[in-house]
């Protein structure tokens, strides 16, 4: 079903009348511009066509199709009649199917019905439904098999056409398909690495996004790939998990689907290759975001339980509380754990390599990182070289996942009647391959159409459902690779990321306690890999722009602040620094000076603590020994490891220890002087009296005669 803009010819005559339109009003208005006419032929009329409710039809059944015509000019569009028309005879192959659907190739076969078609405006969009009598449709006689239908805009000022397929099954339908389906559980994109528990809440609720991936597929033979990251974001709430994000882990543990996981946060392994990352990443801990308290109750959800860690209680350090282990926040009851299911089209040659090390040794892999394959459709199962992969239908593929995303029920029967259309084609070649359908990973949280979709596949006669087990046990087809890769700008931001994080890491050497920063980096980190963003580019380059800018400032925020000059008067002193940190983190930095000449000396560094969004002024000794003059003090912080931490800062002195000398010389000299001035009175009074002595012995007599004795002890 493709949608055909107007004709040449016809565009030619619209345009003419623009023109003339355009005209005429210029002349009975001045000012009105003949180019703003033109303009608003821009655009296209598009039609789409297709079968209602279920694309199979069978005897004596009338045909009901909708018809949904887009106005994407400027212009509102005449109304007129809409035509469709039905081929007698089958489509008799794949190739045949693509060159109808894709190229309007083969026969349009005759009319069967007309139906009235509205005006439309501007941007608007008409929905007609038209229903042919079962006598009318030209299938009473006709072979069983895949017909093409197509429908036409006619009587209007636009002209439009889109093409279909039906498939009519009078119980003679021969031949099977073996269809193998998986579908990922997974949120949309996001640059965390956990998820809130708000939008765990409405995600898991009645009609949440993740109720209604599990809720489509549940005991379906569907593979489920579970994206581990939902598990940990509801476990590591532990009893403060929202009720029904718990209810909805359990009722995932008990569905018999096969099971296995994606990487944590759903990261792109392919990419991390082609960055030359060694091993694939994996979350470091999640001790930052685990509360002994939240946890009296066992996990829940299914999996493997080891031993619980004990681990003080931050309350009371005498207290020993439980917390879980990695481990167990990601550990499932899984399936298989051998898969790795990459983005479409963006493996290279190494990655299977890559791949295998890791223990990931078949790959999902999409039809455009293999050669096609002259003749019937092969098994998904394929050897490439040494390496083991299953690979994708992609018309299969490519259909299911319109018919998931689609936003009206024309487009969704559109794609249903594609996809009933291959499976029944590939049914009549008499090979009975297994074959591989992949659902599309989440890109919005809207409920998507997959439920709808797995019934039409349910009342396909041709169709035998296969679990993932046994389209991967197959006779594998050998194949010839593709090394398709990713682009060379995402390798590199990629690479810049992963550089960043052991930035960060270096960095958190100064935390007391580093966890709190490599934590969340290393979730983030897998986060911002996410397959998911691959379907949004610009959304993607925002994410990294702010994770790197948030980075830089995380990097930047324990420094030394800049100081005026500092004088030094005496030869032992201290040098006040003043060291800020804006982060959210405690932190422990040394201090060190290094003087531009030997006028001071520091003997040793000074390690100080620093609280978080706060500042101190720690006091370092120093020594000055030669001479006055200026001295530069390069002033650098290093983490307790030894991790260079912010930049260096000079901070300028002027020595004048000399004064100090010089000052003691003084005070020195004038103690001297006025103890000297002191002992020359004293000697000369005592001289005096020596001088005088009868003066003094008769003051003395007469004193004595006047004044009463007493006696006198010194102490």
């Amino acid at each position: 079903m493709v949608a055909e803009s107007i004709p040449a010819r016809r565009r030619g005559r619209l345009l003419f009348t623009l023109l003339a339109a355009a005209l005429a009003t210029a002349l009975a208005a001045p000012g009105t511009s003949i180019a703003a006419e033109e303009d608003e032929a821009a655009g296209t009329v598009s039609l789409v066509v297709a079968v209602s409710s279920t694309p199979i039809v069978n005897p004596g059944q009338p045909l009901s199709l909708g018809v949904t015509v887009s106005n994407d000019t400027d212009t509102s569009i005449a109304a007129g009649e809409i035509a469709v028309s039905v081929d007698s005879g089958v489509i008799e192959s794949r190739s045949d199917l693509a060159a109808w659907i894709d190229e309007g190739a083969g026969d349009a076969g005759s009319i069967v019905g007309r139906t009235p078609s509205p005006s439309i405006p501007a941007g608007g969009t008409a929905t007609i439904t038209l229903t042919v009598p079962a006598e009318a449709t030209l299938l009473t006689d006709s072979p069983a098999g895949v017909h093409r239908v197509s429908a036409t805009l006619e009587g209007s000022d636009a002209e439009a056409s889109g093409r279909t397929t039906l498939t009519y099954d009078d119980g003679t339908l021969g031949g099977a398909v073996d269809l193998a389906l998986a579908t990922p559980l997974t949120v949309p994109p996001q640059s965390r690495g956990l998820i809130s528990a708000d939008d765990l809440a409405t995600w898991t609720d009645g009609f949440g996004l993740l109720s209604r991936q599990l809720d489509a597929v549940y005991g379906r033979p569907v593979a489920i790939a579970i994206d581990p990251m939902i598990l940990a974001s509801i476990r590591v709430l532990g009893d403060e998990a929202p009720e029904s994000a718990v209810a909805w882990l359990e009722r995932l543990a008990s569905a018999p689907n096969e099971i296995f996981p994606l990487s944590y946060a759903d990261a792109d392994i392919a990419v991390q290759s082609q960055a030359g990352i060694p091993t694939p990443l994996a979350p470091s801990t999640f001790e930052d975001v685990l509360n002994p308290d939240r946890f009296s109750d066992p996990l829940p959800g299914g999996g493997a339980t080891p031993e619980p860690t004990a681990t003080p209680a931050p309350e009371d350090d005498g207290a020993e509380a439980t917390v879980p282990t990695t481990e167990e926040l990601v550990a499932w009851d899984y399936t298989r754990t051998d898969l790795v299911w990459p983005g479409a089209g963006t493996v290279a040659l190494p990655d299977l390599d890559y791949f295998d090390r890791a223990g990931l040794t078949t790959a999902i892999l999409g039809s455009a990182n293999v050669e096609p394959v002259d003749g019937p459709t092969p098994n998904a199962a394929s050897s490439l070289g040494g390496s083991t992969a299953v690979v994708t239908d992609a018309a299969v593929t490519a259909a299911l996942q319109r018919a998931q995303e689609a936003t009206n029920e024309t487009d969704w029967a559109a794609a249903n009647a594609r996809l009933v259309a291959e499976l029944g084609l590939i049914a009549t070649e008499g090979r009975a391959p297994t074959v591989l359908g992949l659902f599309a990973r989440s890109t919005t949280p809207t409920p998507n159409r997959v439920e709808a979709t797995l019934a039409i596949i349910d009342g396909m006669a041709t169709n035998r459902p296969a679990t993932l087990s046994q389209a991967i046990g197959a006779p594998p087809e050998t194949r010839t690779f593709i090394d398709a890769g990713e682009s060379t700008e995402r390798v590199a931001a990629v690479s810049r990321l992963i550089s960043m994080g052991e930035s960060l890491t270096e960095f958190s050497s100064a935390l007391t306690n580093p966890v709190l920063l490599t934590a969340p980096e290393s979730r983030s980190t897998l986060a911002l890999l996410g397959v998911g963003w691959l379907n949004d580019t610009e959304g993607w380059n925002t994410a990294m722009s702010a994770h790197e800018s948030s980075s830089r400032a995380t990097l930047s925020s324990v420094q030394v602040l800049p100081s005026s000059q500092i004088n030094v008067w005496a030869s032992q002193t201290e040098i006040p620094v003043t060291v800020e940190n804006t982060s959210p983190y405690d932190v422990a930095v040394v201090i060190d000076l290094n003087p531009s000449n030997p006028r001071l000396v520091v003997d040793d560094t000074v390690t100080a603590s620093v609280g978080p969004k706060s500042r101190t002024v720690v006091k370092v000794p120093v020594e000055a020994r030669i001479g006055n003059g200026d001295v530069i003090l390069d002033t650098s912080l290093t983490s307790p490891t030894g991790v260079p931490i912010g930049t260096t800062v000079r901070i300028p002195a002027n020595v004048q220890a000399e004064w100090e000398g010089i000052g003691a010389v003084v005070i020195a000299s004038i103690v001297f002087i006025v103890f000297g001035l002191g002992v020359w009175r004293t000697i000369r009074r005592r001289r005096r009296e020596r001088d005088a002595p009868d003066e003094s012995a008769t003051e003395t007599d007469d004193a004595e005669n006047d004044t009463p004795r007493v006696d006198t002890t010194d102490v």
